[in-house]
């Protein structure tokens, strides 16, 4: 999924890395597009009517997906990965924009209706030409999967999981005790909040000095639209004070 993650339990359970690691991987070989043997990219370079083979998992992400689609007229859409792709934003090198008549073409093949699923038979088919793109919604769904994991069938009560700005917590109260109890003079592990206050101060006071000045935006690594570089700098201490704040508010 083109991510980090950052897992934080507190149980005696052995093993438990291995399979955190394993449910989070099940979701990345069935819904990254930039792997090459993933079932979304059988999906995708399959032929047009031709039925294939995928997970449970997979028909459950693209079942929420297309009833989405429906309910928001189409403004949300994971059969948009060939447009993505053409603007270079997927797994695929451009270097050069796509042309009017590409664009064209491939906005008339997308759609809630372009993609067929047969839930019985854990099977879906491409009815036009597009290709499914999951980067909006499957690592939110890894996160609920190694959630459910960890507490409905590990019966784990004390939860953090963190991937690309998404977050599940369980019991946080629980979680800010025993981090708190941890911190100590005699404990190299210990949370600088006096130091971090300080940065925060930082943050905020050149954020508004820079509010006007001009910040080429970015997008996955390449330009994207103009924004300021005290908007930037507000981002990051929006981030840094919601980190900051969530423990010791629990």
């Amino acid at each position: 999924m083109g991510t980090t993650y950052n897992v934080i339990v507190f149980s005696d359970y052995e093993n438990l890395e291995q399979s955190i690691y394993d449910s989070f991987n099940s979701v990345n070989l069935s819904m990254s597009t930039y792997l090459k043997d993933s079932l979304i990219n059988k999906v995708n370079y399959s032929d047009i009517n031709e039925w294939v083979n995928v997970s449970h998992d997979f028909i459950e992400v693209l079942r929420y997906a297309v009833d989405t689609c429906i309910k928001s007229k189409g403004f949300y859409d994971v059969s948009i990965g060939k447009l993505v792709d053409s603007w270079g934003f997927g797994p695929l090198e451009k270097n050069q924009k796509p042309s009017l008549k590409d664009i064209q073409y491939l906005k008339t093949q997308v759609g809630c209706d372009s993609i067929e699923i047969h839930e019985e038979a854990l099977a879906v088919k491409r009815k036009r030409d597009v290709a499914l793109d999951f980067s909006s919604i499957a690592k939110g769904f890894a996160i609920d999967k190694v959630y459910k994991h960890l507490y409905s069938e590990l019966k784990i009560e004390n939860i953090f999981i963190y991937t690309n700005k998404q977050i599940k917590v369980e019991n946080i109260r629980e979680l800010k005790n025993i981090l708190l109890k941890s911190t100590s003079n005699n404990n190299p592990r210990f949370i600088i909040l006096d130091d971090i206050d300080q940065i925060l101060k930082v943050l905020k006071k050149q954020a508004r000095k820079y509010k006007f000045t001009p910040c080429m935006g970015r997008s996955h690594g390449i330009h994207a639209e103009p924004i300021t570089f005290g908007l930037k700098l507000a981002s990051f201490y929006a981030v840094s004070y919601t980190h900051l704040t969530l423990p010791t508010k629990a």
